[in-house]
């Protein structure tokens, strides 16, 4: 099998690049490539699609770091010298095994079962391999997944926590703290604020609001129901609805909502979503990593509670999961089951201690002053020199 001495970035979604990009533009371009996954077969129109997002939005941001292949062309012919990963997303194939298991489990009404088999293939890609955080969000429960311990040789970690969580099931792997790099960058406001301003046609009197969703499935109903809330809050703010962008392929009714509402809507593919946090003078997420995020950020945000008006049963598991982040955090910051609650709304904005919350969760998850800049590491790994 062929050896390319090269870094390569292991993507799944088009927000991978601009996870990356702080760290792979500080890289000679000749060093560098990306490889994408299409082996994903529970999701195979939406990988298509990614594919093709993925590939324009790198030759249009990107020129010099253009070079991307998919999985399937690659898998076995080739290894690269380092591979970086976030590992969130594995292979998927039909084996006469998952097949067999898959009718057990029907025959024994178990619910949702998977009838692929999954794989990490980071290692049969690289010679080292390296997890790379790619969001905040965790459950503590689960991280590390206990399937990485033969798939990385190092770990790249965000906070300290996470250090004790991986040496407990992985004894002898290396770990570096480097933060969240994406997060950890000098901002330069107030541009960004002004730019977001002129792009979406913003009254500069009136305060910013964004509302970031997690990827979900939802009823017709909550959808267009928080759409109308949104569309009388945006007559008293600048209000924007940035659709998770995997929406339009997997939740196409959701996202056609979005569309035809009257609510200014972000669906530039790509878009970093620091600039819109701050940029705003509050986010209003349903979970994920937005709203962890927003606290790492220090921003004020609100916890919408749609699944309040949802049958329990009918909810994803991750919404239902005590030890996720955005789960644990979502209990010690604001609330709001209706998005017209302008009380609890300009009580957020305008109260000078509605940020205390934020900060003590940001204290108390994310400072740390052992953090290691990861490009000058890369660089060592890559140089064959001892870290």
């Amino acid at each position: 099998m062929r050896v390319e001495n090269k870094i390569c970035f292991y993507l799944n979604h088009t927000r991978d690049v601009t996870m990356y990009s702080d760290f792979f533009s500080n890289l000679q371009n000749k060093n560098v490539c990306f490889i994408f996954n299409d082996l994903f077969k529970e999701k195979i129109n939406n990988n298509a699609n990614e594919f093709k997002r993925i590939k324009f939005f790198l030759n249009h941001y990107f020129p010099k770091y253009n070079k991307v292949y998919k999985l399937s062309e690659k898998l076995g012919k080739i290894k690269f010298k380092i591979l970086i990963s976030a590992g969130d997303i594995p292979t998927s194939s039909l084996t006469i095994l998952s097949i067999l298991k898959y009718v057990i489990k029907k025959i024994f009404f178990i619910e949702n079962p998977e009838i692929y088999s999954r794989k990490h293939i980071e290692k049969y890609l690289s010679k080292i391999s390296i997890r790379f955080p790619n969001n905040l969000d965790r459950n503590m429960k689960y991280f590390p997944d206990k399937n990485w311990e033969n798939v990385f040789d190092i770990f790249f970690i965000s906070f300290e926590k996470e250090r004790s969580l991986i040496q407990k099931k992985f004894k002898k792997k290396k770990i570096f703290n480097i933060g969240f790099p994406r997060l950890d960058k000098k901002f330069k406001m107030p541009e960004i604020k002004n730019k977001i301003i002129k792009e979406f046609k913003l009254d500069k009197n009136k305060k910013i609001i964004f509302y970031l969703p997690t990827l979900s499935k939802q009823k017709r109903e909550i959808v267009i129901n928080y759409i109308n809330q949104l569309s009388r809050l945006s007559k008293k703010y600048n209000v924007i609805i940035r659709p998770h962008p995997k929406d339009q392929d997997l939740h196409k009714e959701k996202f056609k909502l979005f569309k035809k509402s009257k609510i200014k809507l972000d669906l530039k593919n790509g878009r970093d979503t620091s600039h819109l946090i701050l940029s705003s003078d509050l986010v209003i997420s349903d979970g994920g990593s937005t709203i962890v995020e927003a606290i790492y950020l220090g921003k004020k945000i609100l916890f919408h509670n749609w699944m309040k008006f949802e049958n329990k049963k009918n909810l994803e598991k991750r919404f239902t999961e005590k030890e996720r982040l955005d789960k644990i955090f979502s209990k010690r910051i604001d609330l709001v089951d209706n998005l017209d609650d302008f009380k609890k709304i300009d009580d957020l904005l305008n109260k000078k201690n509605s940020l205390l919350k934020i900060t003590k969760l940001r204290n108390s998850y994310f400072i740390s002053n052992k953090k290691i800049n990861p490009i000058n590491l890369i660089k060592k790994i890559y140089d064959n020199k001892k870290i």
